[in-house]
């Protein structure tokens, strides 16, 4: 059947997807329809792995919940949390054909954090999960971030990097062995969130759906959206590039996005042993993805 969307229903902004791995394997992933973006960052279990037909569970699960995202999301007769909560369902399904959740630990199963927005031509909804991160900059510049509130992740990931350098600086031992030391602490920190009430992942329980930050924004207000991946954040949060998004958003316009990831990429490599600014990962998947409405063209769209 043709539908005929209404013209004054249709928003038709451009697009700027960059995607760049740490390692052999992107568990990031960047996703956009005509009415949606995306940012998937996946994290493979701790300990046991190799559950899925995927390069890591990590992978799988995020090219899982994009295709989902794909045939679902523009679906605006239904709620962006709710659409959050059949992705969910969906992707524990095909996971449950391929293994019995009850019979790995709960820190080994796959799980991914995401930003999420979504738009008419009346309303801008943004969702995000974790320590991803979305910039909505309005038409008249100003600049508002939009993260999942929560400190969790944070002070957890503040405590992984302490006591990799604190072990690095008393045994005199590589980053690489400290993190090796560390890994049943972070399989138990994990266990212990995977179990509480609160999650703070997409996982396997379509209750984490309820768990993330939503928001709404009036869609005239808004120029542009950049959704990232934590590793494009640490520009900001570890490296110190720049100081605020206000200082990030003005050089990447003048220089580029894809500037900003060489200089990312530059600071990694310069600093292997992560002695000057410590951090959990020498590299990490980067992932941007920038909606631009402000030379919106509308037009009637038929499917």
């Amino acid at each position: 059947m043709r539908h005929i969307i209404p013209m004054n229903d249709m928003i038709h902004p451009s697009y700027h997807l960059l995607t760049d791995p740490g390692r052999a394997v992107n568990e990031d992933i960047g996703g956009t329809t005509p009415h949606a973006a995306w940012v998937l960052d996946g994290a493979t279990g701790v300990g046991e792995g190799g559950f899925t037909s995927g390069a890591t569970d990590a992978r799988w699960y995020v090219q899982q919940f994009d295709h989902f995202l794909r045939q679902h999301v523009d679906d605006h007769t239904t709620d962006l949390q709710t659409i959050i909560r059949r992705g969910i369902e969906s992707v524990a399904t095909e996971f449950t054909d391929m293994i019995d959740p009850d019979e790995i630990t709960p820190e080994s199963r796959p799980s991914a954090v995401c930003v999420i927005a979504r738009w008419t031509s009346e309303s801008v909804e943004t969702y995000v999960l974790g320590d991803c991160e979305l910039v909505i900059i309005t038409s008249t510049d100003d600049i508002r971030p939009v993260m999942d509130p929560r400190s969790t992740l944070a002070r957890r990931q503040n405590e992984t990097v302490n006591g990799m350098s604190q072990l690095m600086e008393e045994r005199d031992i590589s980053h690489a062995k400290a993190r090796s030391l560390l890994r049943p602490k972070a399989a138990h920190d994990i266990r212990n969130l995977r179990l509480s009430d609160e999650h703070w992942t997409l996982c396997l329980s379509p209750e984490a759906a309820t768990d993330g930050q939503y928001s709404q924004f009036d869609r005239e207000t808004v120029d542009r959206i950049l959704l990232c991946s934590d590793g494009f954040t640490r520009l900001i949060t570890t490296f110190g590039v720049f100081n605020d998004w206000y200082q990030s958003v003005g050089w990447t316009d003048e220089h580029g996005i894809e500037q900003a990831f060489r200089r990312l990429r530059a600071i990694e490599q310069d600093d292997m042993d992560c002695t000057t600014y410590p951090r959990p990962k020498t590299h990490d998947d980067a992932t941007v993805v920038s909606v631009d409405f402000s030379e919106n063209v509308t037009e009637p769209l038929i499917e």
